[in-house]
């Protein structure tokens, strides 16, 4: 039913078509059929897919107005791990984190490769239309108080909402540690590579002897 065999069981994801699984827009099939009057999109690019099907139309666009916080829907998009991975093995979350950094700079300076990546997992309609709503997005992850008020946004939905039971202070959730360690690591790599790309080559005996001073 998936197609050839897969290598890699994250592979799953890439081989669904997210843009015309409706599992990932469940609310149009029952708006089709009447069970309910209206719905709500996370995002434009979400109205746009149920549109391009010539069933619906929006009536609303929250993107249009000035107001940010209206438009706070399931972004940022959080990097979030386990405490028992951040107390017992942070060494993973610098690793990871170190790893979004290095792809966040790649994609910000190939944004049309990046684009063409990543329109294979987005909502976006096409490779230009996602190069379109990425092309002014900071690829790289930060923790940006408007960011952190972002996340406490939708926190405070979601428990006004009984979707979560239990309160906590975003700020205080927050671990800017690993994504301040993962930058340091990755600029001293590129610094001590930087320094020392010129200088000559040397054997064991010279390097452990050789005094400079």
């Amino acid at each position: 039913m998936m197609g050839p065999l897969m290598e890699n069981p994250s592979e799953l994801w890439l081989r669904r078509d997210h843009k015309h699984d409706l599992a990932f827009r469940p609310l149009e099939t029952a708006l089709e059929k009447g069970v309910i009057d209206a719905m709500y999109s996370q995002s434009k690019v979400l109205s746009g897919l149920s549109e391009l099907t010539g069933k619906f139309k929006s009536i609303e666009d929250l993107s249009r107005y000035p107001d940010w916080t209206l438009q706070v829907a399931n972004i940022p998009a959080a990097i979030t791990c386990t405490d028992v991975m951040a107390e017992k093995h942070p060494e993973l979350a610098v690793a990871f984190m170190k790893g979004m950094i290095k792809v966040g700079r790649w994609a910000n300076e190939h944004k049309r490769a990046a684009a063409a990546i990543l329109d294979k997992q987005t909502f976006y309609r096409d490779v230009e239309d996602t190069y379109e709503g990425i092309r002014r997005v900071d690829m790289v992850p930060n923790l940006s108080p408007q960011n952190l008020v972002s996340v406490d946004i939708g926190k405070q939905f979601m428990l006004s909402h009984g979707y979560i039971k239990n309160d906590f202070d975003v700020s205080k959730w927050a671990a800017p540690e690993f994504l301040e360690q993962a930058a340091r690591e990755l600029l001293e790599a590129e610094w001590k590579k930087k320094t020392t790309a010129k200088l000559p080559e040397t054997t064991e005996l010279q390097a452990a002897s050789r005094r400079i001073g």
